[in-house]
């Protein structure tokens, strides 16, 4: 089932809805001209705090070879294929040491880029920017007439970008402020609204599988006593949550929107009659 916050990259470069049917509102050009410009600031500023993809790339190869060597030389004298007299007469001691060293290369190189990047993101700079980004985004809500009453709900949508003619789509998760209009759900982004008749949801979906996305969005923390009850995780630099829930959109295709499960309680009065329509889903 296809993501109903599906976006596509134009020529342009920008990120535009596939169901552009449900929109009802849009930023103007010019708060659309700078939130490009402030992003881009933002998309710079975070390159320059970490280190080069490639170099990373590179640590974690050194990583998974420096524990190849390491532990094959281990298993060897484990398994007694080789006694320890023999391992140092061949000179197969090299398997240790370049092991260990490759290792310690690997992450000496992690290390130095996790603190670099903690460094630059506590810096007066990064607090002006996000101070910027989040000043815009109350401008762009009140250009949007977003009503006060509309709460901050986390939203899967999945990106998607055209690389060597293939297309390849990347979940993201992002705030949206969520409210009713009429017999009407509308969730507003930084760019627009979007109104989706109560009609038009079919049911409800609880997923018994775990949803990973990049980015985490709520002031307590991932790791708060009041997330542990939504087991949600924190591995290769990505958080997940199980389950997770799809409002299932009735059309041509079926869409859904996704969000995940620490989101349900707020969303739930704002579903109406919807939210006891509850299909629960293990596969």
């Amino acid at each position: 089932m296809k993501n109903f916050f599906r976006l596509s990259e134009g020529t342009d470069g920008i990120f535009r809805l596939e169901n552009e049917e449900f929109i009802v509102k849009k930023i103007g050009s010019e708060t659309a001209a700078r939130q490009k410009k402030l992003q881009a600031e933002l998309t710079s500023f975070e390159k320059r705090a970490g280190i080069p993809q490639w170099f990373s790339i590179a640590a974690l190869v050194l990583i998974a070879l420096g524990v190849g060597l390491f532990t094959g030389s281990l298993d060897l004298l484990a398994d007694g294929d080789v006694a320890y007299e023999e391992l140092v007469g061949n000179g197969l001691w090299w398997g240790f040491g370049i092991g260990l060293g490759l290792l310690a290369v690997g992450v000496a190189i992690e290390v130095f880029a996790f603190f670099r990047k903690r460094s630059a993101m506590a810096s007066p700079v990064c607090g002006d920017l996000n101070e910027r980004w989040k000043r815009l985004e109350r401008e762009s809500r009140e250009e949007l007439l977003v009503p006060d009453t509309a709460i901050p709900v986390d939203i899967i949508s999945e990106k998607g970008t055209f690389m060597l003619k293939h297309k390849f789509y990347s979940c993201v998760n992002s705030e949206q402020y969520v409210f009713c209009d009429g017999p009407a759900l509308c969730l507003a982004s930084v760019s627009g609204v979007v109104k989706i008749p109560y009609e038009r949801i079919e049911r409800i979906e609880r997923v018994e599988r775990r949803i990973a996305f990049p980015n985490w969005n709520k002031e307590q923390g991932a790791s708060a006593d009041l997330m542990k009850r939504y087991k949600v995780s924190l591995q290769n630099g990505a958080y997940s949550v199980k389950p997770y829930y799809r409002i299932v959109i009735r059309g041509n295709e079926p869409t859904a929107i996704v969000f995940p499960s620490y989101e349900f309680e707020r969303l739930s009065p704002l579903l109406g009659s919807n939210a006891t329509n509850l299909v629960t889903v293990k596969k």
